[in-house]
């Protein structure tokens, strides 16, 4: 055996997430020499932890980004109106995901390995050896029971997974019945087990943790390189700041109802006897998905960047702050000169109709080039209603996903005098039947970056992204608790404290929160290959890449551009909103967790919503739409201008009929919570730790003509 410090690792252990099958992982298990006769708790936690929030599916992650994407404006649908309320049925994939995910999936799991842990069938030595993975998988169960509770009000947890012992038919929990036992089972794992120093004989879970078992480096080039941690002090040490950092996590969401339970968290969580909370990127709690898994399979079509765009509301806040991280959160749209011969787009349909148009009819795209705006590469699309009734109207802003041009017919082009040959379709590559042949599209709306989600960015439809590097090279991820959204919570508290907190300053976390997040994003960026950022023969893109073809670069966020992006947003306070300003930058960070900005976005009532004028400007050719000039939310309206609310809760998932008298009672209970809404599956109602006025949406902005970014014309 190969023993390290005070643990003990297995002889034969899985190679850095190259995952194999079920019976060799069991074969593998079967044959180590400190494991069990029966299963071995390792293998427990990997099983339960491998496809942790239900990710092994590339329908889970699309329906997350139509969902709760949508309203919080990280994705724009593609072709409907505003994202409704009712857009969260009690059916959806998310967040009943959430529900199986406790109940049926990981938390179930979780729950047996705890049991087996503390059962008959170990030994007294066994029972320690396994003691902190016990307590690991402790503190996740309860990590996705909070969720629920988040998420729903209610939820199954005190006789949850005792169906043993004769309960059958569980009776529901009010998340106000439960909030403290929660925190109380986090901090007893914390205070008996993590924060102790291990046992000798300790058997750690090594490389059977795909959060903590491994570390993922970034190669400058792309890609990464994915090695085992082999360090079991480094990984207890890490789980015991998830931990705290969860307490704090869940106290901070019931401050509102209960700030003396908050103000007893934070004391304990601060106290650097307890182990401290998450500190830097590298001790975020970061999913690292196995090899085997939807992710890996680039044949696929990306589901992310298929049914969704830009939102306006993104894009636009992103280029009034002067973000630097805007190009490589979205793609760009194709319809641009620079990138008519760029070899980059040799495959991209939209790309070969936009080149074109351009070398055959550049007139054309000169008539509606106002509508279009061309050589603007990064724009979104607005979510608003009306506004989609008005599209192609001079004057009235974007909201159509994409521009036709009809059926070509030779009179719409015949003042062209250099046609003197057929010309060829960029669909077929046959020569044209005028009249009857094709029709032209550009998509005029950018795309959110899909490799974040599907290696390549998927390839199974004309607009996937290039190039296309070997796949083995890129390691996905999602975040659970990441170190940028634990400053941004501590700057939130700082703020509210008005002093230092932790060490630092609201200004500090601030600070600290926006370099974290940057610096992470570019690591991600790297990590699967965003074009821009490593790819040479990625086209000109000023003023990112170059301003000119002498000094092209690959684009990276250096430490000088991340120094005076800080500058620029410094001080904290500068608008006269400090809340507001925090939250904008948490809303540009939780990207990948937008789950996350959801329950944040209900915490604070920000980003504020903004009414962007649906017409506005003058519709003449070369002029710019005019939007607000401060960063925020896009305030949905309908055809009969009025306002479409978001949903703010989800209603409690039918369970079997046996059970429906407890249902019913829930439903009871949560309809007799303030504010809970007018009907069950009113979703716009409040469950009871949401209580927190939303802030005043702004009706009448001040206008601006964005500049455009765009290639040499």
């Amino acid at each position: 055996m190969k023993t390290i410090s005070k643990y003990i690792f297995g002889g034969v252990l899985l190679s850095a997430l190259a995952l194999t099958g079920c019976k060799d992982k069991m074969r593998e298990l079967n044959t180590n020499q400190t494991s069990l006769q029966s299963t071995d708790p390792r293998y427990m936690f990997f099983a339960a932890t491998r496809l942790f929030d239900n990710s092994d599916g590339r329908g889970f992650c699309a329906t997350r980004s139509m969902s709760i994407g949508r309203w919080m404006q990280y994705f724009a649908n593609t072709g409907s109106s505003y994202p409704a309320a009712t857009d969260l049925s009690i059916s959806s994939p998310w967040p009943g995901a959430y529900w199986s995910e406790f109940n049926v999936r990981n938390g179930s799991q979780l729950h047996a390995l705890c049991e087996y842990v503390v059962g008959p069938t170990l030994s007294e030595l066994e029972k320690m050896q396994y003691q902190e993975i016990g307590a690991i998988a402790k503190v996740l169960e309860t990590y996705l029971a909070w969720r629920n509770f988040d998420v729903y009000g209610a939820a199954v947890y005190t006789q949850a997974f005792r169906a043993a012992e004769g309960i059958k038919r569980p009776e529901y929990d009010l998340v106000q019945n439960v909030y403290k036992t929660l925190d109380q089972v986090v901090k007893e794992k914390v205070v008996d087990v993590l924060k102790q120093p291990a046992p000798a004989g300790t058997l750690s879970l090594g490389k059977y943790d795909p959060m903590y078992g491994f570390t993922v480096k970034v190669n400058p080039e792309g890609g990464s390189t994915v090695t085992p941690l082999e360090n079991a002090e480094v990984q207890r040490s890490r789980w015991l700041k998830f931990a705290n950092t969860f307490r704090l996590k869940m106290a901070y969401r019931f401050k509102e109802r209960d700030a003396a339970h908050f103000n007893t968290v934070l004391a304990e969580v601060l106290d650097p006897a307890n182990g401290g909370m998450i500190s830097s990127n590298d001790e975020s709690c970061i999913l690292k998905f196995p090899k085997d898994v939807w992710g890996d399979d680039t044949n696929d079509g990306n589901q992310v960047s298929y049914y969704n765009r830009a939102p306006l509301s993104m894009i636009n806040s992103l280029k009034v702050m002067k973000d630097p991280r805007l190009p490589l959160l979205f793609r760009p749209n194709f319809n641009d000169t620079s990138f008519v011969n760029a070899s980059y787009f040799k495959n991209n349909a939209y790309a070969k109709a936009y080149k074109w148009m351009y070398t055959h009819f550049p007139d054309s795209l000169t008539k509606y080039g106002n509508l279009m705006q061309l050589h603007n590469v990064y724009q979104g699309v607005s979510q608003n209603s009306y506004a989609y009734q008005q599209t192609w109207v001079p004057g009235v802003i974007m909201r159509g996903q994409g521009f036709s041009f009809g059926k070509i017919v030779n009179s719409n082009f015949n003042e062209d005098p250099k046609l003197n040959k057929p010309l060829l379709s960029p669909k077929t590559g046959e020569p044209i039947v005028w009249g009857k042949d094709t029709t032209i599209t550009f998509y005029i709306c950018s795309m959110p970056q899909g490799r974040y989600w599907v290696k390549n960015g998927g390839d199974g439809y004309d607009w996937y992204d290039q190039p296309k590097p070997d796949k083995t090279l890129i390691q996905l991820t999602r975040p659970v608790i990441a170190y940028d959204e634990h400053c941004f919570t501590m700057a939130l508290i700082a703020q509210e404290t008005g002093a230092a907190v932790g060490g630092k300053t609201a200004e500090g976390w601030y600070e600290e929160a926006v370099r974290a997040n940057m610096a992470q994003l570019m690591d991600d960026a790297l990590r699967v290959y965003v074009g821009i950022a490593t790819s040479v023969e990625y086209p000109l893109l000023p003023p990112y890449n170059g301003t000119s073809a002498a000094d092209k670069h690959l684009y990276k966020l250096t430490p000088a551009m991340i120094d005076d992006y800080v500058a620029s947003i410094l001080p904290l306070g500068k608008t006269g909103n400090a809340v507001s300003e925090i939250m904008t930058q948490t809303w540009f960070a939780m990207i990948f967790n937008p789950e996350e900005m959801w329950g944040m976005w209900k915490l604070t009532g920000y980003p504020q919503f903004i009414k962007i004028p649906v017409k506005n400007g003058t519709g003449a050719p070369g002029t710019n739409y005019l939007l607000p000039d401060v960063p925020g939310l896009e305030m949905g309206f309908t055809s009969g201008n009025e306002a479409t609310a978001l949903a703010r809760r989800a209603a409690v998932p039918q369970p079997e009929v046996e059970n429906n008298a407890n249902y019913m009672k829930i439903q009871q209970e949560l309809m007799a919570t303030p504010g809970f809404g007018t009907s069950w599956n009113d979703n716009t109602g409040r469950i009871w730790w949401d209580t927190k006025p939303m802030a005043a949406p702004i009706e009448n902005p001040t206008l601006y003509a964005p500049e455009y970014n765009s290639g040499v014309n």
